[in-house]
């Protein structure tokens, strides 16, 4: 009989995960923003009020030319609490917010990240001497546009510090460029945010839905044939 219990209360978990591989739902972001822009661009930027378009292409054309020289640098520009998402307590506080950052994208990048906040920077797996650096550098201003400045005065700054001079880029001019947008302007990336996977069609989800379901039944019937051979193998039964 316990055999029997055990294969009855496996069958609710069963059908709990058919319907989680037929109808599978898009996992929700954990509430850092830059932790989800990140991971495949270089650059973020602040969200709302954003900085003007082409000074975010000019961020990202430095930081792409860094990396084409060897240099390699993430950088989140960090303009008010909401661009922390669900840790706006963190507005602030760039270094405590670097390790966090830090320690939320090392599955898909380990390298040197840099972060700018109307109160200072902070900064992640760099050396003793792009620190120092990094200290030399001053916030120009609190608004978005400015922000962005100084992200590239850090950029320049760290990576003069260790013998890279990165070349000086021509500005990109405002008539070349949309408005403020609310999303990077950024070189490596299909799309600034995360894109969903495709959900599987109607016609998947049913023959998954049916696969799984005769495979339970079976191991169900399994379980009931042995059940029963048990039940006619013991004394005192039937």
């Amino acid at each position: 009989m316990y055999g029997l219990r055990r294969g009855i209360a496996g069958l609710p978990l069963a059908a709990a995960l058919c319907a989680v591989i037929a109808f599978p739902t898009v996992a929700r972001a954990d509430g850092d923003p830059a932790s989800d822009y990140l991971p495949t661009v270089d650059i973020f930027v602040p969200l709302e009020p954003p900085a003007a378009r082409n000074l975010q292409m000019d961020l990202d054309n430095l930081v792409f030319a860094s990396r084409r020289r060897g240099y390699v640098v993430k950088i989140a520009v960090i303009g008010s609490r909401t661009d922390l998402g669900a840790v706006p307590q963190l507005f602030g506080r760039p270094q405590t917010y670097a390790k966090f950052l830090g320690n939320e994208l090392r599955l898909s990048y380990d390298g040197r990240l840099l972060i700018v906040m109307p109160q200072g920077i902070g900064a992640r797996n760099v050396s003793a001497r792009e620190l120092r650096a990094l200290r030399g550098v001053t916030i120009a201003g609190t608004d978005p546009d400015d922000l962005v400045r100084t992200g590239m005065r850090a950029v320049r700054a760290s990576a003069a510090a260790v013998g890279l001079q990165l070349p000086v880029l021509p500005p990109t001019p405002r008539s070349a460029v949309t408005p403020p947008a609310t999303t990077p302007t950024v070189h490596a990336a299909a799309a600034a945010a995360p894109v969903p996977p495709p959900a599987p069609s109607k016609t998947t989800r049913l023959l998954v839905v049916a696969g799984l379901a005769g495979a339970i039944l079976i191991a169900s019937a399994g379980t009931f044939a042995w059940w029963w051979r048990q039940r006619d193998a013991e004394p005192g039964l039937g």
